[in-house]
């Protein structure tokens, strides 16, 4: 953690002295200490106002309407497969939309994730993008062993099984976290 009133920042802004406004002086250059205060006394406005509004952890909800989803496809993992443990994976899948890949050429996106919790294993939500080998199958089943494959990063996960189920969700909301809106 770094501390702002000393080098390099030199910030010694004080809210209990009530400035509001920063001078600059035509026809010299700008200081980085005041672009500092500048700054603080900004987030110190944000900080007073959320404050006021909301408590720590609050949501804050952006205008955008919940969202509700019918026949998301998904897909439940064995807890282990050739010494890989599914929980240690999931993180790793769903940055960036991985896609998993069976071997019946039927290929899926990651979309959501959930650990494994007391009898409930692991979850991955999944677009499927694509048909199998057979141009029949639309979905993996119970025993494919999926693939996601980057460079020399090679994960493998065993499905338990699939099916479908409803979500809802809340688009690009904020919290007011530690007198931040984040």
């Amino acid at each position: 953690m770094y501390i702002s009133s000393q080098f390099p920042y030199y910030d010694d802004f004080d809210p209990s002295k009530g400035f509001q406004k920063v001078l600059f002086r035509p026809g010299r250059a700008v200081q980085a200490r005041e672009l500092t205060q500048l700054q603080t006394m900004l987030q110190n406005q944000i900080a007073t106002l959320g404050k006021h509004l909301f408590k720590e952890g609050s949501l804050v909800f952006s205008g955008n309407d919940p969202g509700f989803r019918k026949g998301i496809d998904y897909v439940k993992l064995e807890l282990t497969y050739s010494g890989t443990d599914a929980d240690d994976v999931l993180e790793t899948l769903l940055a960036g939309n991985k896609k998993l890949k069976a071997a019946n050429n039927l290929t899926a996106s990651v979309q959501a994730i959930a650990s494994s919790s007391g009898a409930d294993l692991p979850t991955i939500w999944v677009n499927y993008e694509n048909k199998a080998d057979d141009t029949t199958t639309r979905v993996f089943t119970a025993g494919d062993v999926l693939t996601y494959t980057s460079g020399a990063t090679s994960i493998t996960v065993q499905v338990d099984s699939v099916g479908k189920g409803t979500g809802v969700y809340l688009p690009n909301n904020y919290l007011f976290v530690k007198d931040n809106f984040v």
